[in-house]
């Protein structure tokens, strides 16, 4: 096994492993940073940390989502999630994380028929 081959399969394991420790949501972000003993004060820097998360966050649900009313859903989540913040409405910005934490324990639980094409099995 050459070392570059290696090294890929022990950073694909490391990856895997630190999926379990990575925030799931815009929400936890902040106490994850303010754990770490970093205080960030609001304003812009958070607010655009905000913002990676919860794009970063509907960029996976696309990618992985099946069905169009998951996807819809995960794109309202995140529109009223980011307007909330934005126009300073606490209740949108609830309402946001809520429908995100919905579209995240449908994906969790959600049967195997919303799967998209993953293996060889579904080649055909």
């Amino acid at each position: 096994m050459t070392r570059g081959g290696r090294f890929g399969g022990v950073a694909g394991a490391v990856a895997a492993l630190a999926i379990p420790l990575l925030p799931k949501c815009p929400a936890c972000v902040l106490p994850l940073v303010a754990a770490a003993g970093v205080a960030l004060p609001h304003g812009p820097a958070v607010e655009a940390l905000v913002a990676a998360a919860a794009l970063g966050w509907l960029g996976v649900v696309l990618a992985t989502a099946r069905w169009r009313l998951v996807r819809g859903a995960a794109c309202a989540a995140v529109g009223a999630l980011l307007a909330g913040r934005a126009f300073a409405l606490p209740a949108v910005a609830a309402a946001g994380s809520a429908l995100m934490l919905g579209v995240g324990l449908w994906i969790a639980l959600r049967p195997r028929r919303c799967h998209g094409a993953a293996g060889p099995e579904r080649a055909a």
